[in-house]
C-alpha cells in the first residue's frame, strides 16, 4: 500500500510542470481576452523607457537601435543609464543616439544611503529621477534585450486599468553563436520560470521588460524600496502583491535577450538566477525549488537506479515502475510547456518552428536537468560572480554586496 502510495506522490510530482504549462495556457488565453476588452483602443500615455547598462552586452547595438525605432504612436523618450563616465559602451551609446530627439545619456550618480544598492538598481533610480515631468509610465528593460517594434505599445495597454499594477514580457534566450543544447537547455529553463509568471502563489514580474504607472510607482514607495535593494523586479514584485494589484503577463511580448556565455558558463548563469530568487523571492523559490527542480532530478536519478534494479536485480514495484515510465511523462510535460510558451514567440515576428526545433527543445529539456545542480549549488552558497565582480549575501534586501577585494 505505501509503494502504491509513494509511486501515486512521484507521478503527481512528475506532472506539475506540465500543470504549470496548461494552466500558463488558459491564463494566456485570458489576458489577451482582457486586453482587446480594454476601453481605449489608443491608449498612448507619455513612456519614458529606463535602460541600465554596464558594458557591451552581447547586440548592445542593436537593443539601442530597436529602441529608437519602436512603432509608438505616443510620446516616448529612452534614458541610457550607467555609472560609467566613459567606456566602450558609453561612447556607442553617444554615437547611435547623438541625432536622436528622443535619447538621452545619464551619468548615474550613487549616494551613501544604502551599501548594498545595487549598480543596476541605482542605475534605475537615477533614470527615475532623469525622466522628463510629464512622464506617466515607466517601462523598464535590460540591456541585453532587443524588443519588437510594438514593444512599447504592447505592454503599456493595461495600464489604462487601475487595478492593473505592472505588466511583464518574458524572454527568448539567445546565445551569440550557434545554438548547443546547453543554450537551448536555458531556454527551456526560461520557458519554465515565464509558466510561473501567471501561476497565483508564484506571480511576479520579469526583470527583462516591466512596465508601470508613475502613479504607481510613488503609491507603492518604488523610490524607498529600491533605495535599498539589490534586485530590481523581485522587489517591485512584492511591493506591487502587498498593494493587492495585479501583475499583468502581456501575450506577445516574448523579446530577445542575447547572450554571449558559452558551455558551461550557462551553468553559472542558471545559479545565479537560482541565487537572486533564493534571496529575494522565497516564495518563488521555494516552489520552483520543490515543486519543479527536484522532481526533475529525482526523476533523472531515479530513473538509472530503477534501470539497474530491474535489469540486474529483477527488483519491481510500482515506486520502480513509475520510475522506468519518466522519461517518457516527462517528454509530455516538457512539449506542454514548450507548446504554451513557444506561441508568443511565433506571433511577433512570424516565426515558424520546424519540427527538428521543436525535438531540439525537448532533448534540450533533458539536458536541462543538469541546471538542477545549480538550483542545488545555490541552496549551499550565498556567493555569485557576474560581471567580472563577486557578490556575497549580507540582507534581507540583497543578494549581494560588492567585494572590493574581489574586483578585477
Amino acid at each position: 500500500m505505501l509503494s502504491y502510495i509513494l509511486s501515486s506522490i512521484l507521478v503527481i510530482l512528475f506532472c506539475i510542470q506540465g500543470f504549470l504549462g496548461v494552466w500558463f495556457y488558459f491564463k494566456r488565453k485570458s489576458n489577451v481576452k482582457y486586453i482587446d476588452s480594454l476601453p481605449n483602443k489608443s491608449y498612448t500615455p507619455n513612456v519614458s523607457v529606463i535602460l541600465p547598462f554596464k558594458g557591451c552586452d552581447c547586440n548592445f547595438e542593436q537593443t539601442i537601435k530597436s529602441l529608437l525605432e519602436q512603432e509608438y504612436k505616443g510620446k516616448y523618450s529612452v534614458y541610457f543609464v550607467s555609472s560609467d563616465k566613459d567606456s566602450e559602451a558609453v561612447r556607442l551609446v553617444k554615437k547611435l543616439t547623438k541625432d536622436s530627439k528622443i535619447a538621452h545619456f545619464i551619468q548615474a550618480v550613487k549616494d551613501d544611503v544604502s551599501k548594498y544598492r545595487s549598480d543596476k538598481v541605482n542605475n534605475l533610480l537615477n533614470g527615475v529621477m532623469n525622466a522628463e515631468p510629464d512622464t506617466e509610465v515607466y517601462l523598464f528593460i535590460d540591456s541585453d534585450i532587443v524588443p519588437h517594434k510594438s514593444w512599447i505599445t504592447k505592454m503599456v495597454q493595461p495600464l489604462q486599468m487601475k487595478e492593473c499594477g505592472v505588466t511583464t514580457g518574458s524572454a527568448w534566450v539567445v546565445s551569440e553563436k550557434k545554438d548547443t543544447l546547453l543554450m537551448l537547455a536555458a531556454r527551456y529553463w526560461d520557458f519554465l520560470a515565464t509558466t510561473m509568471i501567471t501561476f497565483p502563489f508564484t506571480k511576479f514580474a520579469r526583470g527583462f521588460s516591466f512596465c508601470l504607472r508613475k502613479e504607481t510607482f510613488k503609491k507603492i514607495g518604488m523610490e524607498e524600496v529600491w533605495r535599498n535593494a539589490f534586485h530590481d523586479n523581485f522587489t517591485l514584485s512584492s511591493a506591487i502583491r502587498k498593494h493587492k494589484m495585479k501583475i499583468v503577463y502581456i501575450p506577445n511580448c516574448l523579446v530577445s535577450e542575447y547572450f554571449s556565455i558559452h558551455g558551461m558558463e550557462w551553468v553559472k548563469w542558471v545559479k545565479r538566477q537560482a541565487l537572486n530568487t533564493k534571496v529575494n523571492f522565497k516564495k518563488l523559490w521555494s516552489f520552483g525549488f520543490f515543486f519543479v527542480t527536484m522532481p526533475r532530478l529525482i526523476g533523472a536519478i531515479g530513473f538509472i537506479v530503477a534501470i539497474i534494479l530491474k535489469v540486474a536485480c529483477h527488483f519491481s514495484n510500482p515506486i520502480i515502475t513509475v520510475m522506468l515510465w519518466w522519461p517518457v511523462i516527462f517528454a509530455v510535460t516538457s512539449l506542454i510547456v514548450i507548446a504554451a510558451v513557444y506561441r508568443d514567440r511565433k506571433s511577433y515576428d512570424d516565426y515558424s518552428a520546424r519540427p527538428i526545433d521543436i525535438f531540439k527543445l525537448l532533448i534540450s529539456a533533458y539536458v536541462s536537468v543538469i541546471y538542477c545542480i545549480s538550483s542545488l549549488w545555490a541552496v549551499v552558497s550565498n556567493k555569485m560572480e557576474w560581471r567580472q565582480l563577486t557578490y556575497h549575501e549580507k540582507t534581507p534586501y540583497t543578494t549581494v554586496t560588492i567585494s572590493e577585494g574581489d574586483k578585477k
